[in-house]
């Protein structure tokens, strides 16, 4: 896609990866509609980029519900929604409450879910459009005390490349981003956790991800329609390892749909 004269939606824009990928974008001309809950840093950050800031709680049924027609309505067609927002508290399972289950499910997995179930259609209809998850290393190399996040990563991620089967042949480009540590605040609060700074403390020499540096890799994701970004590439091999099996399955799909076409023809 190209970014210039594009509009791009990125969910947790007010602050860290998404409001860096909001500079990144628009400083190549694309237009943005940025979400999130706090309102205060995101109108700034939009007032600043000449965006539309939409306050968002994406935990929240009702607001989501017809949001992606909202946006539309407000700020025209998009062209490109990137699935960005996370949620993310460190610490032992059984010490977590039904209220933190609820909110990594919701703004982790079921929001981006609900919100390429909206746009997707659209973008069909339309020609075109992107539609691009950032995830974490976390769901392919789960860690102690991170169940919750780490559960929900996995669960975007598998939507992810089942919505990509789905849309092989649709004019979508389905993309997923899978990210080791980015220097932000969601970093330096896991860090609290003693079991997560200790295995911090053995990847040292991965170092943490810019945040500027991970936004320019994904607006370049973006505009090369790539399906899959891995970084630090140090850690690529092992993702795609365990993308083996999926890659199997993908074989037992080849040329289903063609078929079932021939069938019904």
């Amino acid at each position: 896609m190209k970014l210039r004269g594009s509009h791009i939606v990125i969910t947790g824009a007010s602050r860290g990866i998404g409001a860096a990928l909001a500079r990144v974008v628009t400083d190549r001309g694309a237009r943005v509609t940025l979400l999130a809950r706090s309102e205060g840093p995101l109108k700034a950050i939009a007032t600043q980029l000449g965006g539309l800031a939409v306050p968002v709680d994406l935990t929240s049924a009702e607001q989501l519900d017809g949001l992606i027609g909202r946006i539309e309505s407000d700020a025209g067609p998009i062209d490109a929604l990137v699935n960005n927002a996370a949620y993310a508290v460190s610490g032992e399972f059984i010490q977590r409450g039904d209220q933190q289950l609820r909110t990594h499910i919701l703004t982790n997995l079921l929001a981006p879910m609900e919100l390429c179930r909206q746009v997707a259609p659209r973008m069909i209809k339309r020609g075109h459009g992107s539609l691009l998850a950032v995830s974490s290393v976390g769901a392919e190399l789960s860690t102690r005390n991170t169940a919750c996040y780490s559960a929900t990563k996995a669960g975007l991620n598998q939507f992810t490349l089942n919505l990509r089967r789905e849309l092989r042949r649709a004019p979508i480009t389905v993309s997923l981003a899978v990210l080791a540590g980015v220097d932000t605040d969601m970093l330096a609060e896991g860090r609290q956790d003693p079991v997560l700074a200790a295995v911090d403390r053995r990847l040292k020499l991965l170092g943490a991800l810019n945040p500027d540096d991970v936004a320019v890799a994904l607006a370049k994701a973006l505009e090369a329609d790539r399906e899959t970004l891995v970084l630090p590439k140090a850690v690529a091999p092992m993702y795609h390892l365990r993308q083996l099996p999926s890659r199997f399955a993908d074989l037992l799909m080849y040329n289903i749909d063609r078929a079932r076409r021939h069938e019904n023809a």
